[in-house]
């Protein structure tokens, strides 16, 4: 933690340093409205609200797979993000440098999900329940809000309404665009729910960060993880370690699982400290380090939850529909 506030403290005297000599919040007068987003799914949000209109200019600030939680932007960076029109941010503290950005600049809408009504923020917890465990410790909110389909429909809803407001002359074009893409997560959503219904386990265990709270507890989850969300925590102690076997055995879990970041180095010392010695590793994808390679590929948000959505059958044992 402390870390962490060093490196916040140090990119916020670099952002305010470095203003005064990009200048102010100069807008291109193309008549294209540019929308910057800070993370991929929110991205692919906007591109399927869009859809092929030539009004609107979407862009990724963090792509090249780098990691918003360790994201520090460039001269180039903040020059864009102070041209834009619109920021749609997730509103949690690994974007908080717009904070320091964006002051001055009051012609642009800046659009914080996290705020967004309809949205449910989470707290990052190690276990299910652990909030009740009179430790004392204080959970901080957690940011992957992505990973809930409902809170990815509100923030689709939100990012609507924003466009409407700004390209009235699209405005309809914008609505049916949502409503369309509202319909698929609306499936997705679904499909999750009929998954859990024929679970024949409700908990998963994580040898890693845990970034998928919101989906563990939208779909009645019982989860245990290494560490909090993202924390920068990353060596496990013995006890987590007998811990998170403790978890396999004890719920009888034929497999454990990591993210998509993972050398599964943890994933096997918890393996090697069961019972059984024999779980399988499962990988969930957070979507936190996607960039334009994975956009070329036609990588899309409803395309990897469905990804997530086949491994969290296997690792719950619910009906694959195989």
């Amino acid at each position: 933690m402390i870390k962490r506030s060093v490196s916040v403290i140090l990119l916020a005297v670099i952002i305010l340093g470095a203003i005064p000599f990009i200048g102010g919040c100069s807008k291109k007068d193309d008549g294209r409205i540019t929308v910057i987003c800070t993370v991929f799914p929110i991205y692919d949000w906007v591109r399927n609200i869009v859809g092929d209109s030539d009004t609107v200019e979407v862009k990724l600030l963090v792509s090249n797979g780098a990691d918003l939680h360790s994201f520090q932007p460039s001269a180039d960076d903040i020059i864009a993000i102070r041209d834009a029109d619109v920021i749609v941010r997730v509103g949690g503290q690994s974007d908080a440098f717009l904070n320091d950005i964006l002051p001055g600049c009051d012609d642009i809408t800046d659009l914080s999900l996290m705020s967004v009504s309809g949205v449910v923020v989470r707290h990052s917890l190690k276990e299910s329940h652990a909030h009740t465990d009179g430790d004392g410790h204080s959970h901080a909110s957690d940011e992957h809000i992505w990973l809930s389909v409902k809170n990815a429909k509100a923030s689709v809803s939100a990012i609507c309404g924003t466009l409407c407001a700004l390209d009235g002359a699209n405005a309809e074009k914008y609505r049916a665009n949502t409503a369309a893409y509202t319909e698929r997560l609306s499936a997705l959503d679904a499909s999750f729910m009929s998954a859990m219904a024929t679970a024949t386990k409700k908990q998963v265990v994580f040898a890693d960060r845990f970034p998928f709270i919101y989906m563990t507890e939208e779909y009645g989850i019982e989860h245990a993880a290494a560490f909090e969300g993202c924390t920068t925590e990353s060596d496990a102690s013995f006890e987590t370690v007998i811990r998170l076997a403790s978890r396999l055995d004890g719920w009888g879990l034929e497999y454990i699982a990591v993210t998509e970041s993972s050398d599964r180095e943890l994933a096997y010392a918890v393996i090697n400290a069961t019972a059984k010695k024999n779980a399988r590793i499962l990988v969930f994808d957070s979507m936190q380090s996607l960039g334009e390679a994975d956009i070329s590929a036609g990588k899309s948000y409803i395309g990897i939850m469905e990804s997530n959505l086949q491994t969290l059958k296997v690792a719950v044992g619910a009906d694959t529909g195989k």
